[in-house]
């Protein structure tokens, strides 16, 4: 039986830009469900900006309502960019190693798709070594971005026009969720399936290696890496070939 696939998405965005991609994994045969993270929001509409450790919160939710509520056999998350970072937090509470001392199914793989992790200790702001761009401003709590500036690299596989629909989509991120460190390295308890886009702007190969190797030192394994021909969201510029990818990695082939 095919796993359910659940889709933590990167910061900045909300669910509904990834439901092309779900739509291709239902076709070939999967169910899918999308994590709405409590860091993504709007100032405007008076939601509270939630923390990475709530976003952690939020992927246990749905994991452990899969499992525990709908009798799921497996679930595989499906992690882009940001969302590395919460899901790699929540295995301490929905990895297959944490729930089985319950007598319980838990997570056992991990689809990194462009995804960023981090050493226990560190947060996203201090993993970056680059300069913020001047298109990326901190206002009451909420990190906003001029989306029509950084759509040329965050969707730079697909037409101009394509992109900057998308990225009229995007919405704002919680401060809080970049300076929160992790206290958790949940890639240790997992099956790690790494995807590298070749032609990603955004994570660029420097940051790749970087993430790499702190999988690899903490772990003990070089993680398994599989390379995609494709930008930074091919899930969205490339979504039936991406759900085929996906398909292909999880099946062995």
């Amino acid at each position: 039986m095919a796993p359910v696939i659940v889709i933590v998405p990167a910061s900045f965005t909300p669910p509904g830009v990834y439901s092309t991609f779900e739509a291709a994994l239902r076709n070939l045969g999967f169910k899918t469900a999308t994590v709405d993270l409590p860091s993504v929001g709007t100032r405007a509409s008076g939601k509270q900006p939630g923390s990475m450790t709530d976003d952690a919160n939020e992927i246990s939710s749905v994991v452990k309502d899969l499992y525990d509520n709908r009798s799921v056999e497996e679930v595989v998350l499906f992690v882009h960019s940001y969302g590395g970072i919460p899901a790699s937090e929540s295995m301490k509470e929905i990895s297959e190693k944490n729930r089985a001392t319950q007598g319980k199914k838990g997570v056992s793989r991990i689809v990194y798709f462009a995804a960023i992790v981090l050493p226990v200790g560190v947060s996203n702001h201090e993993m970056r070594k680059r300069p913020v761009p001047d298109y990326v401003k901190i206002e009451h709590d909420w990190i906003t971005i001029d989306h029509a500036q950084d759509a040329p690299y965050a969707f730079n596989d697909m037409p101009a026009e394509e992109g900057l629909k998308l990225a009229a989509q995007m919405q704002q991120q919680s401060a809080a969720s970049f300076a929160e460190r992790a206290t958790y390295a949940g890639y240790n308890d997992v099956e790690v399936l790494y995807v590298q886009c070749t032609e990603d702007e955004t994570l660029p190969p420097q940051g790749t290696k970087q993430i790499l190797g702190v999988i690899e030192e903490s772990s003990g394994t070089a993680p398994r890496v599989y390379k995609f021909a494709g930008g930074h969201c091919s899930m969205m510029s490339k979504p039936e070939q991406c759900a085929l990818f996906v398909r292909d990695i999880l099946i062995g082939k």
